[in-house]
């Protein structure tokens, strides 16, 4: 089992979800301290959201090195490759149907509202998020197959 491997990618977990967390937490607070006219509780907000995510992360770490034995069903459910396979299959569809519904507002915003059309920060926001989401998966297998090649030589 490659406990290791799992705790360094928790650990990895709580440090990103942390920065990106304090950042918007700063960058909401020094909105409020400059009088930005801005929705400035929306950005404090956000940063509950990684915030929770690092403390789930936390936990899910300290009760894997407190309760080894206990926690060794989920190590190793994290490890098996025929439930990283189904989960992996299970992320495919979901990006399928995100996709489907990002195209389907991108178009919808874009005939309901004409006017908005390159103007709009929402407009390009939606576009943007479709765009990535055609194109992440794309750079992801050219990465991974990359990978793959450089392992087999």
């Amino acid at each position: 089992m490659e406990t290791k491997a799992i705790l360094r990618r928790e650990k990895t977990e709580i440090v990103a979800n942390l920065v990106v967390a304090v950042l918007l937490l700063a960058v909401g607070i020094s909105l409020v301290l400059f009088r930005v006219d801005f929705n400035n509780k929306a950005v404090i907000a956000c940063s509950f959201v990684p915030a929770g995510m690092a403390l789930a992360a936390w936990y899910k770490l300290h009760v894997i090195r407190k309760y080894p034995k206990q926690m060794k069903p989920l190590i190793v459910s994290m490890n098996d490759e025929r439930l990283i396979a189904a989960r992996n299959h299970a992320d495919a569809i979901t990006h399928g149907i995100i996709q489907w519904l990002l195209r389907l507002s991108f178009f919808c915003y874009t005939l309901i509202v004409p006017d908005d059309i390159f103007e709009s920060v929402g407009w390009w926001i939606i576009f943007g998020l479709f765009f990535v989401s055609v194109f992440a998966p794309v750079i992801a297998l050219r990465f991974t197959s990359a990978q793959e090649t450089q392992l087999d030589d």
